[in-house]
């Protein structure tokens, strides 16, 4: 992961926004995502393609920290939440819209990172 570039961040922020957004979205954040969002909040990748289940999937950027962003990870989640698994917080996506996830369901203490493909997805209702 040290060969990363990103590109387009959104101005930097502190640890203290950072904590403070997930405390009002009931999770905690990763200290190292903590420490990459603080300076990339909102930044493209590159390399930025991925491998889901030998699937390349592409990674449009991470969601931004800042209110005013088309991307706010508050506004993308409350606009998901109602469709995601409970404890499914998002925190990138891609550029058709898919978010990247991290799972806090059954991996509170070590997370994962999963996919979440808005297609298919019956809007309004909880997928298992």
């Amino acid at each position: 992961m040290g060969n990363l570039e990103w590109k387009y961040a959104d101005d930097p922020i502190t640890e203290e926004i950072v904590g403070k957004i997930g405390q009002a979205m009931g999770i905690k954040f990763p200290k190292d995502y903590i420490e990459c969002v603080k300076v990339n909040h909102g930044a493209n990748v590159v390399p930025y393609c991925f491998d889901v289940e030998g699937i390349e999937r592409v990674f449009g950027s991470l969601l931004s920290f800042d209110e005013g962003s088309s991307d706010y990870i508050v506004t993308d989640y409350n606009n998901s939440r109602a469709t995601l698994p409970n404890g499914v917080i998002p925190f990138g996506i891609d550029p058709a819209g898919n978010l990247i996830c991290f799972d806090y369901k059954n991996h509170n203490e070590n997370l994962i990172v999963i996919f979440w493909e808005h297609e298919g997805v019956v809007y309004g209702k909880k997928k298992n």
